[in-house]
C-alpha cells in the first residue's frame, strides 16, 4: 500500500493457479483498474514477475495522472493530451522506470490501417520477454469502435485482438532515452522522469 499526494490506493494481486486467470486490481477514490491476462492466458507465466510488472505499471500510470491533474503538463503539447497521442513518449519513460527496477523491455510500435486512409493510426507499447505486453495508454481508444472500444488503462498480458489490429510492428530493445538525443530533449525527459518519480516516492 502506498500513499500518493493525489489519492489513496490499495493494490490487490491474486493468483488462482497455473491454469486459471491472474488478476490484478487497484482501487482509488476516483477510479478502479482491473487487469486480467485474457482468455488465452500467458504461456508458462512467471507469476512473481507478472505481479511485479503489474504493480510498477499501475504505480507509474497513477504518477502520470497525478502530474496531469496538478497541471504539471501545462504547456507540454505531447503529455498534456495523456493518454492520447503520447504513447511513444510514455512508453519510453515507462521502459526506463521498469529498467531501473530490474526489468528489461522492448519498445514496440505498430500501425492500424483501414480502407479509409484518414483512419490510419499508430500506437506504441512495451513488450517483455515471453511477449507479455505492457501498455498504460491503451484507453485512448475507449470511444472508438474501430479499436473495439479498448478501455484498459493498464494492460499487462498476452497478445489479444486489440493489438493484432496493428501491423508493420517494429520492436526495439530498450535503450536509455538519453542515448542519441539532443541536449534539450535529454533535459526535458530527465525533468519529466524526475517529476514522475517524485509522485511515486511521496
Amino acid at each position: 500500500m502506498k500513499i500518493y499526494r493525489c489519492f489513496y490506493s490499495a493494490l490487490f494481486l491474486t493468483y488462482k493457479g497455473k491454469d486459471e486467470l491472474i488478476s490484478v486490481s487497484i482501487f482509488t477514490m476516483k477510479m478502479s483498474i482491473n487487469l486480467v491476462s485474457g482468455e488465452d492466458k500467458m504461456s508458462n507465466p512467471n507469476v512473481h514477475m507478472y505481479k511485479r510488472v503489474s504493480f510498477l505499471a499501475i504505480e507509474f500510470r497513477k504518477a502520470v495522472e497525478c502530474a496531469q491533474n496538478e497541471g504539471a503538463f501545462n504547456g507540454n503539447q505531447i503529455l498534456s493530451r495523456f493518454p492520447k497521442g503520447c504513447c511513444g513518449e510514455i512508453s519510453s519513460l515507462l521502459a526506463k522506470y521498469l529498467f531501473e527496477n530490474g526489468i528489461n523491455s522492448y519498445e514496440v510500435s505498430g500501425t492500424f490501417r483501414s480502407e479509409n486512409p484518414e483512419e490510419t493510426q499508430s500506437h506504441a507499447w512495451l513488450m517483455l520477454e515471453g511477449n507479455t505486453i505492457v501498455d498504460i495508454t491503451g484507453d485512448q481508444f475507449k470511444n472508438n469502435p474501430l479499436f473495439q472500444y479498448f478501455s484498459k488503462e493498464v494492460y499487462v498480458g498476452p497478445m489479444n485482438d486489440f493489438y493484432e489490429l496493428f501491423e508493420d510492428i517494429a520492436k526495439f530493445p530498450y535503450e536509455d532515452f538519453t542515448e542519441g538525443t539532443s541536449k534539450n530533449k535529454y533535459t526535458e525527459k530527465k525533468r519529466t522522469m524526475k517529476l514522475f518519480l517524485g509522485y511515486i516516492q511521496n
